[in-house]
């Protein structure tokens, strides 16, 4: 009886101190770019948090998460010995174009002046080359300057109300509608031949 209970107390002991020096669990999240989230844990007092890639997801020291490009990383919260591992998957956010509701659309070369009216049919081109291009949202904490931008579109509906205006410059795109201004970026240049004046 009292081998027995040595042998179950050094189980015990042994199961304590595996779960103490190592994770304690893994976690599969799955976010956008341009996307945050606050991690909540069970853990209290100080905990250090460290992303494995800051390039594709950073983390905040209060544990909130920001999607920055496409890709997988890893989270780490660390409490002293504990430790508990987040796999992170970014996923793109792109910008979908969905001008249905536009019959007209003002638009303006901003290095020149020139304005011209576009309707239905170059309406929908428009937004092809917008979906085409895959613009998805740009994490930066600087403004887009003037110079950064060539075109803008405002696109009307029947009743002549604005429905959004749509920024374009060297990669770049920003969305205006409502009171939202959101800029996203693409690896590929737009072809701005396509938009003829």
């Amino acid at each position: 009886m009292y081998k027995k209970n040595i042998v179950m107390s050094v189980i015990v002991l042994s199961i304590v101190f595996l779960f103490s020096f190592t994770s304690l669990a893994s976690t599969k999240k799955c976010i956008r770019v341009g996307e945050s989230k606050k991690i909540n844990l069970s853990l209290k007092g100080k905990i250090k948090w460290k992303s494995s890639n800051k390039k594709v997801v950073k983390v905040s020291s209060k544990g909130k998460i920001t999607g920055i490009k496409k890709g997988n990383a890893t989270i780490f919260a660390i409490k002293g010995k504990k430790k508990i591992v987040f796999k992170i998957k970014v996923k793109n956010c792109y910008y979908k174009a969905d001008f249905k509701n536009a019959t007209k659309m003002m638009a303006r070369n901003l290095n020149n002046g020139e304005t011209k009216v576009f309707y239905r049919n170059e309406i929908e081109n428009f937004q092809n080359i917008i979906n085409t291009s895959k613009y998805y949202k740009k994490m930066s904490k600087t403004k887009k300057a003037v110079g950064d931008l060539s075109y803008t579109y405002m696109l009307y509906n029947n009743s002549n109300k604005l429905i959004c205006s749509i920024s374009i410059g060297y990669k770049k795109i920003s969305v205006n509608s409502g009171k939202n201004n959101i800029d996203y970026i693409t690896k590929i240049n737009t072809d701005y031949k396509k938009f003829k004046f």
